[in-house]
């Protein structure tokens, strides 16, 4: 098995700087095209010709990108191959997640071996300022027996984290459940008929690992309360669990994120793994084996911005 990985990773590491070349120039085109069309009335000919070339080349480069993905994608099954192997892992999936994103890194963990724990599609307000008063009153009410919620840090996202953390792991390093089945009904009945969060019933199980998947981030109003929230959240996951990774898509660099959040705190920076681009083949490859490192006792920021440690964790 050790002789094929090492081939696969030689594959794959071609792929993926093919993909962060071309996608690094579609972004770097995109938005120049809006702009050709600003210019004088007596420029018309050329902006428009401008236009069209800038666009044939955002075209190109997006051909390049998806050429580039389908070769880390065929690689990538080598490399994942059995890493997971009947590992429990359990999906988040916040409110501006793409189901297409949470679908396909899900199919990549059970490629890798890993047990479907289930899937708990969080709602919009389980991170808001609106709803934080009511998930703090439900979380305290439902808590799973023998979990301590945290005097010192009493925001939402803590103590909401510290419970289902405990109602939706093992104890680390233990095929033991931290809270008993029905405890853990009892709390995402409670959380689901309250509308902050949604799953199918009957499908969820304690993981030794938790993936949370989300989207870019925002600039909204309120969207730095937001981040703050989720990465409390995956933070007291973690320390419940002790393997959570957060896998979302490359924000603006206006946006508030959890993934920006994380890896700017020195409390969380070694302990939650975060992954970016989980749209694409390769930052699904690098969740996948950053939930095994996880499980190993190790963590890491993979992608390609400047806060990330590397693209893909060590294998």
């Amino acid at each position: 098995m050790a002789g094929t990985p090492r081939a696969g990773v030689g594959i794959a590491g071609a792929g993926i700087g093919l993909a962060l070349g071309a996608g690094l120039g579609v972004f770097l085109l995109s938005p120049n095209i809006p702009g050709a069309m600003n210019t004088g009335a007596s420029s018309d000919t050329v902006a428009s010709s401008e236009y069209e070339s800038l666009e044939a080349e955002g075209k190109f480069a997006q051909r390049k990108a998806e050429a580039a993905d389908e070769v880390v994608a065929a690689a990538g099954q080598d490399i994942i191959n059995g890493v997971l192997d009947e590992q429990p892992v359990l999906v988040l999936a916040t409110a501006d997640a793409s189901d297409e994103d949470v679908e396909k890194l899900r199919a990549s963990l059970q490629r890798a071996g890993a047990i479907d724990s289930g899937l708990i599609k969080l709602s919009e307000k389980f991170f808001t300022q609106n709803g934080a008063d009511q998930l703090k009153t439900i979380v305290a009410n439902t808590l799973p027996a023998g979990t301590e919620l945290s005097a010192d840090n009493r925001d939402p996202g803590t103590h909401a984290g510290q419970a289902l953390g405990a109602a939706l792991t093992f104890a680390e390093g233990t095929d033991t459940p931290n809270s008993t089945t029905e405890d853990r009904g009892l709390l995402l009945e409670t959380l689901a008929d309250a509308e902050y969060l949604e799953y199918e019933s009957g499908t969820i199980l304690p993981g030794q690992a938790i993936v949370m998947v989300t989207g870019s981030g925002s600039t909204a109003s309120g969207a730095d309360f937001v981040a703050k929230n989720q990465a409390a959240f995956a933070e007291a996951l973690d320390e419940a669990g002790g393997a959570t990774v957060i896998a979302g898509r490359v924000g603006h660099d206006e946006a508030s994120n959890v993934i920006t959040q994380l890896r700017g705190s020195d409390s969380t920076a070694g302990a939650v793994s975060t992954v970016e681009a989980v749209d694409q083949t390769w930052g699904r490859l690098a969740a996948v084996l950053a939930v095994a490192e996880q499980l190993e006792g190790g963590s890491g920021a993979y992608g390609f911005s400047e806060n990330a440690d590397e693209v893909l964790p060590e294998h």
